[in-house]
């Protein structure tokens, strides 16, 4: 007698038909339920209602909500009710947009870990906030050193920032600085500061341009510890005067000084005109024989103290208008005088 192969007897071959078609059942009836490897979670972040469930434990047993056969895990499955992550990688704009591996939802909300499980809090233990645009480095604890909570920010629906988390726990410790940093900047904090102590798309032309040599500068060479209030603009707070005009040109250092370098000065903001005299442009020493920020007209033509007195004081003008020529003469002509 010949021994039948034990795959390919009679026996084998329903016993393999009968297993398999058990299977098939099993999948159509529980919808893949049997190869699930736990309970998926029941909890809401929103409450809302999406697509009719209101939690994943609602489709359990339709496997295909979330799986593509051999595939796996599909993130446009998952889009199909997280319609807002969608939509913010199609627009380039939001927090799911900042991920490198978005498509990959599994890698940070995995389920199947029980019906009080949080896909959210999970995603958190590991979450690199500063991919948000905004970084932690500085807000990991609170002004009297106790952990800054999540939730302290993300008082919004949904866990969304709120506007006002920025000024109410710094408000509450500097009110009189926050309100004046809002005068001047406004409440949109996140638009400025990325919470390492940088600034993110701050226009500083706002408060003092940025150009020349100053544009490569270091902050802390004029913001010394971080220091950013009552910052002084004068160019005598970081370049001492020279020597060499000390006491002489004033301190209106833009009159002659550019942001593209210190040297060579130049003359820019004479509002006198420099060619004035018969011999064209006169020597500076004529006007300003003692200093640079004071002028004088009686060292040319017939300008003496007794003829400028004579002649305007019978046109009513005496003391210190007197003195002052250049407010009836800005050019220097004789009849060009007001009244």
């Amino acid at each position: 007698m010949i021994r039948q192969h034990p795959f390919f007897s009679p026996l084998g071959c329903l016993s393999s038909l009968v297993i398999l078609v058990g299977i098939v059942i099993a999948v159509v009836v529980s919808g893949g339920a049997i190869f699930s490897p736990g309970l998926l979670t029941a909890k809401s972040e929103s409450g809302v209602t999406i697509n009719g469930f209101s939690s994943h434990a609602d489709f359990e047993n339709d496997c295909e909500q979330c799986h593509t056969p051999i595939i796996g895990i599909e993130a446009a499955r998952c889009e199909n009710c997280h319609a807002s992550v969608a939509e913010q990688r199609a627009k380039g704009a939001g927090l799911h947009s900042r991920f490198t591996n978005v498509t990959h939802c599994g890698g940070c909300h995995a389920d199947h870990k029980g019906r009080n499980f949080n896909p959210t809090d999970m995603a958190l233990v590991n979450f690199d906030h500063a991919a948000s645009g905004f970084s932690l480095a500085s807000h990991a604890r609170n002004y009297d050193d106790s952990p800054i909570e999540c939730g302290a920010c993300h008082t919004g629906a949904a866990f969304a920032f709120s506007d006002t988390a920025c000024a109410d726990c710094h408000g509450a410790h500097d009110f009189a600085f926050m309100v004046d940093h809002a005068a001047k900047f406004g409440g949109d904090c996140i638009s400025c500061h990325d919470g390492a102590g940088n600034l993110a798309n701050f226009d500083h032309s706002r408060v003092f341009p940025l150009d020349g040599q100053h544009a490569e500068i270091d902050c802390e060479a004029c913001h010394v510890n971080k220091q950013f209030k009552d910052t002084p603009r004068e160019c005598v707070a970081c370049h001492a005067e020279p020597q060499i005009h000390a006491g002489v040109f004033g301190l209106d250092c833009a009159a002659c000084h550019s942001t593209a370098a210190w040297t060579p000065a130049a003359l820019k903001n004479h509002a006198f005109p420099l060619d004035h005299g018969e011999g064209g442009e006169v020597a500076c020493a004529v006007c300003h024989p003692n200093t640079y920020t004071e002028y004088t007209c009686y060292g040319c033509h017939e300008h003496t103290p007794q003829n400028i007195s004579g002649e305007h004081t019978e046109e009513g003008i005496t003391g210190s208008r007197l003195e002052n020529c250049t407010e009836c003469h800005p050019t220097g002509r004789e009849h060009e005088g007001g009244d």
